[in-house]
This record gives structure tokens, C-alpha cells and sequence, in this order.
């Protein structure tokens, strides 16, 4: 590791390695301080989000394995 690659790991490494707060260990939307790539774009409202959880389970889909 380069001297800048090992600078920034030290940055980083705290939050990288932390367990709190809570909300920021799981999937879910950014806007409740959760991790999450899959809302990208504009904010989904928790409406949208319920009415394709609704779709996908008329289907048998779980949404967590759909990217």
C-alpha cells in the first residue's frame, strides 16, 4: 500500500470498522440513516417504496435480490 492509500485507511478506518450508529449497519433508506445504492436518483417516498414491495410479493420476489 502506498503511503497516501495507508493515509486514507487511517482516515477511514474507524468508520469503516464501527458498529454504530445502528441504523448506519443496515440496508434500507439513506433518508433514516441507513446504507443503501439502490435509491439512487431522486428520493423515493416511503408510498413508492410499499407499492413495489406490494408487486413484488404478488410475485413471490424478494426486493433485496432484485439488483
Amino acid at each position: 500500500m502506498h503511503v497516501a492509500e495507508s493515509d486514507d485507511f487511517d482516515k477511514l478506518q474507524e468508520h469503516i470498522y464501527s458498529a454504530t450508529p445502528d441504523a448506519s449497519l443496515l440496508v434500507g433508506k439513506p433518508n433514516l440513516g441507513n446504507i443503501s445504492n439502490y435509491y439512487v436518483g431522486e428520493v423515493i417516498t416511503d408510498e413508492e417504496v410499499a407499492a413495489v414491495q406490494a408487486a413484488a410479493e404478488k410475485y413471490d420476489v424478494d426486493v433485496l435480490n432484485t439488483r
